[in-house]
């Protein structure tokens, strides 16, 4: 079984009519089962700044099998998401950097 777990940290830097902001800013992901579709599972919202935003893994990795979408919701938050299936057990942490058209980011960090 493959658990995700950890603290979120949010940086939030000028980028627009409104701050660029990650929610949630703090709590845990839901435990994950290897082999189990964990699509549509929510990291969190990223709102503000100037969209469009582009995300990467910044430091650490996810649990092989996994990767993250973005889905732009009626608001023009965009929701990112796990997407795939966890292929190896174990504690995985990473931290999630989204950066607006402007070049204003924001850091999450998932896990340990």
């Amino acid at each position: 079984m493959a658990n995700i777990t950890g603290n979120f940290t949010v940086v939030v830097n000028p980028g627009g009519g409104q701050p660029l902001a990650m929610n949630p800013q703090g709590g845990n992901l839901p435990a994950l089962t290897q082999g189990v579709d964990a699509s549509g599972t929510p990291v969190c919202v990223v709102s503000g700044g100037v969209a469009p935003y582009s995300m990467a893994v910044s430091a650490g990795s996810l649990p092989p099998g996994l990767q993250l979408v973005s889905d732009v919701n009626p608001d023009s938050s965009e929701t990112i998401s796990l997407e795939g299936a966890p292929t190896q057990s174990g504690a995985f942490s990473f931290a999630l950097t989204v950066t607006d058209s402007a070049g204003a980011s924001s850091t999450v960090k998932v896990g340990g």
